[in-house]
């Protein structure tokens, strides 16, 4: 195996595709991209979720995220609605921004298990791993879930699934079964059920992998990939005993 050259403490660059992040997290951790205006937006808060209520479906991948990967330079591309709802057009203009900004890791923070999008989104998720981006999306064994499913992304559910449904026909789909350590600070804002809940393991594998290439520049995607699932792997075992 060659040599590899280690950079520590370079930057990595993460997007978060979701429903958006409140504004207080946006001041200090994020530049927000609203692509459903096609303007990107920085600091101002006409873009953001409202911070007063509780904590949106994107501030709560964000804090799971930089809990591992705190040096991330992050972006939360929005492509959903309040209401967690979003249309391909602006979905495929959120990958078009990922790799056109030359993005490491993207979270795709949603996914649909009922529609079919027709093939551009799949074309959209290839042509971004093409650009050197790893896509990492939700998903579940039981339904057949997209853009899990597609080869181009790594698909990520919780572990408690691993192996009550290994069997199922879509488990071929799940490349990594991820436990869900959260941090405390959120902990608290979560129902029961959620914790288990697929986008938040995939948020955390994605800042597994962020953390993984930020001391890694050198380290090519499929064995940074490779390393991160034998970290998840590891930390199973360990529980597990």
């Amino acid at each position: 195996m060659r040599d590899i050259h280690v950079r520590a403490n370079e930057k990595v660059r993460v997007a978060i595709l979701d429903d958006g992040i409140d504004s207080i997290l946006a001041d200090r951790f994020a530049v927000v991209v609203d692509v459903r205006s096609r303007k990107q937006r920085g600091g101002s808060r006409t873009a953001l979720r409202d911070s007063k209520n509780a904590l949106c479906h994107g501030s709560l991948c964000t804090l799971i995220l930089l809990s591992i990967c705190p040096k991330a330079e992050l972006y939360m591309v929005r492509v959903l609605s309040d209401a967690m709802i979003g249309n391909l057009t602006d979905i495929l203009e959120g990958i078009e921004w990922v790799y056109q900004n030359r993005v490491d890791v993207a979270l795709l923070a949603f996914g649909t298990t009922d529609a079919v999008p027709g093939p551009e989104l799949s074309v959209a998720c290839e042509l971004a791993k093409q650009r050197g981006v790893i896509l990492i999306a939700a998903g579940y064994p039981t339904t057949s879930n997209l853009p899990a499913s597609y080869p181009s992304v790594v698909g990520v559910s919780t572990a408690c699934f691993a192996e009550s449904h290994t069997s199922s026909q879509n488990s071929t789909a799940i490349d990594v079964y991820c436990d869900g350590h959260y941090p405390q600070e959120i902990c608290h804002l979560l129902k029961r059920g959620e914790l288990e809940c697929a986008s938040f393991a995939a948020a955390r594998f994605a800042g597994i992998v962020a953390e993984l290439k930020r001391i890694n520049q050198g380290l090519m995607n499929e064995d940074l990939l490779d390393k991160a699932r034998e970290q998840v792997r590891s930390e199973r075992r360990t529980k597990e005993n």
